[in-house]
């Protein structure tokens, strides 16, 4: 099965050392409860091998346990919870299981939004099929700062729309909230970026990105367009 892969931004971002983001072939999720409070960052690896490699490489947080879990096949996982000290295996019914133990899910028959393109992984399948209690979304990039500190969580966004027109959709209502509940008690800023995509156009345009704050609610303020230049130097915090 071929599965997404890529992120330009990212892989350019990743070049600069006041930035990081998770590897390809890693995802680092964030589960939460029905007020939208992050209470789990799972760390997702393709394989074993990019396990063993990059383990330690994205930052742990003060506010939420950290577990991992390594993808085995289509239906194989393997599952080490942040108290124990080693990998439990199992199937996607018994994941599921392990899960509805954790009070992390509701139900496995649910129909969520489609995939924006593919799925990542056959753990993103998978997730995809189970009802959470509170969603779950992924951390994209960090702003690093001084002592290699995370400072700023971004939320990166991509579509076929312009990024004169582009606005957050309604749909992915909850994951703007767990980010932004995430990093009030991380201390952390929370910043949207957005650029045009197109697979049909063959474009990823990274030259002009829409940066914006979420406010309260369902409601957001554009800061405004900036070059990749201008926004790794935090340009839009002017």
């Amino acid at each position: 099965m071929e599965f997404y892969k890529g992120n330009k931004l990212l892989n350019e971002l990743n070049l600069n050392s006041n930035f990081i983001s998770p590897p390809t072939g890693v995802w680092c999720l964030l589960y939460a409860d029905d007020l939208n409070k992050p209470v789990l960052n799972l760390r997702v690896y393709e394989s074993e091998s990019i396990f063993n490699k990059y383990k330690n490489f994205f930052p742990l947080f003060k506010s939420v346990t950290a577990s991992e879990l390594i993808i085995n096949g289509e239906d194989s996982f393997m599952l080490k919870w942040s108290n124990s000290s080693n990998f439990d295996l199992f199937s996607g019914k018994s994941l599921y299981q392990e899960y509805l133990q954790k009070n992390l899910v509701l139900n496995d028959s649910y129909r969520g939004k489609p995939f924006n393109s593919k799925a990542s992984s056959f753990y993103h399948i998978w997730q995809s099929k189970q009802k959470f209690v509170g969603g779950v979304t992924d951390i994209d990039l960090l702003r690093l700062g001084n002592g290699n500190e995370p400072i700023e969580l971004f939320e990166i966004k991509r579509s076929k729309i312009s990024v004169d027109s582009w606005k957050p959709y309604y749909d992915d209502k909850g994951g703007y909230e767990i980010l932004a509940n995430f990093c009030e008690i991380e201390n952390l800023d929370f910043t949207i970026v957005y650029y045009h995509y197109s697979t049909a156009e063959l474009v990823e345009d990274i030259t002009r990105l829409m940066v914006m704050k979420k406010l309260d609610g369902f409601n957001f303020n554009k800061l405004g367009i900036y070059n990749l230049n201008e926004f790794m130097l935090r340009s839009y915090s002017n």
